[in-house]
């Protein structure tokens, strides 16, 4: 009798023992690396219950049918569990902790990536582990770290893409159909949707040579929706704080690979403003300059080649008028770079004056040329200008002796 009573607690002690097997951090990592080698298979197996539900971070439930739909559409790139931590009360155990969940989009191979935090619900089923329930709960990001990310990403596009660094204004952008680009010009507005269509336009607009631009972005309002979709709106003084910032805007998501662009407005006052004014001035004096240097080439590529330019002075007279203009202008201009040497003179410019509109400009100023032997003599002078192609380009000018 005392050796049945023994082997009776002995076999109640084992299956108490294993049914209350431990369930560690070890033995989530065991369940969830099965889920991870073939999530397909492993919803089929008999590691999850046929009750299964999943809660996900819409509110929405699912069962393991629905489940599976994922995987009709997506495929997993990689899972990260951190911070796991472990309630067993018997047979049960409930594990949470932090989730990374990398996949990709099958039909545009798009990398996508949630943060959340999980909740799994595992009870021992034939000695096994099986997991009974799933929850996610979107993890909160920590905004000021996101926000100082964006800050750099805007900086950094904006430097690359007048360094004409095309990759890396590329990587920078969600390169999708649904991308956009809205900016205004001087004379109205330029929008390019779709990121082929942005790409050839930046390289164009950008032109050819590499500029080192230092921008300023002031004044950042971050508003973010979840943890993947941020709305930024800032200030961009490009050329220093002398002029008017541009009013920026961007939409921006956040991939497996960061932060993407997927919307950029950029508004710019137009307006007269001391940088603009110092582009026309630098333009006329360059005009000038060339003249006297003998520099022909250098000359001309301050004008405009347009059938309206025009040059009004009084010594033309020689050439049968006291204008030219268009072709006539063009084919004078050509006949007399064939003798024009330098001229060993300089000048002086006074009572400067210019003024904007849009993509035109006019300036006046009394010009005093000196010779050698210190004689000058002075003339009122008129430009007219237009912006062409991010340049402005002389097209009429005239002079008049004082």
């Amino acid at each position: 009798m005392k050796t049945y009573f023994k082997l009776l607690i002995l076999s109640l002690f084992a299956f108490n023992a294993f049914g209350q097997a431990k369930f560690t951090a070890a033995t989530f990592n065991q369940i969830m690396a099965k889920y991870k080698a073939d999530p397909v298979a492993w919803f089929k197996s008999s590691a999850v219950n046929p009750n299964f539900t999943f809660s996900n971070v819409s509110g929405s439930v699912s069962d393991i049918a629905n489940c599976l739909k994922f995987y009709e559409y997506n495929t997993d790139t990689d899972r990260i569990y951190s911070k796991v931590k472990i309630n067993q009360v018997g047979n049960t155990a409930v594990a949470t902790g932090l989730f990374t969940h990398k996949f990709k989009v099958k039909a545009s191979n798009e990398p996508k990536q949630d943060d959340v935090i999980f909740t799994y619900a595992f009870a021992q089923n034939k000695g096994a582990w099986q997991m009974l329930s799933a929850h996610h709960t979107a993890a909160k990001l920590d905004f000021a770290a996101e926000e100082n990310i964006i800050k750099t990403l805007l900086l950094e596009e904006t430097k690359n893409a007048y360094a004409l660094k095309h990759n890396e204004v590329a990587d920078a952008f969600i390169q999708k159909p649904t991308t956009f680009r809205l900016w205004n010009i001087r004379t109205g507005y330029d929008t390019q949707f779709g990121w082929e269509a942005i790409d050839a336009a930046n390289r164009k607009d950008f032109g050819i040579k590499p500029r080192v631009m230092n921008p300023e972005n002031e004044n950042f309002t971050f508003k973010f929706y979840g943890n993947n979709t941020a709305i930024v709106t800032y200030d961009q003084y490009l050329y220093g704080k002398n002029q008017k910032p541009t009013k920026s805007l961007r939409i921006l998501e956040k991939t497996a690979d960061g932060w993407k662009i997927a919307g950029l407005v950029a508004l710019t006052d137009y307006s007269h403003n001391a940088f603009e004014d110092g582009l026309i001035k630098k333009t006329i004096e360059t005009e000038t300059k060339a003249y006297h240097d003998g520099n022909i080439e250098l000359l001309k590529s301050q004008w405009a080649d347009n059938e309206y330019i025009e040059r009004q002075q009084q010594n033309l007279k020689a050439a049968g008028s006291t204008f030219l203009k268009g072709k006539n202008l063009i084919a004078f201009s050509d006949e007399f770079q064939k003798t024009h040497k330098p001229t060993g003179l300089t000048t002086k410019m006074s009572d400067y004056a210019a003024h904007m509109s849009g993509a035109q400009a006019w300036a006046t100023f009394t010009q005093e040329t000196i010779n050698p032997d210190g004689t000058s003599r002075k003339a009122r002078e008129l430009r007219i200008l237009e912006r062409i192609n991010g340049a402005w380009k002389i097209v009429l000018t005239s002079i008049q002796d004082i």
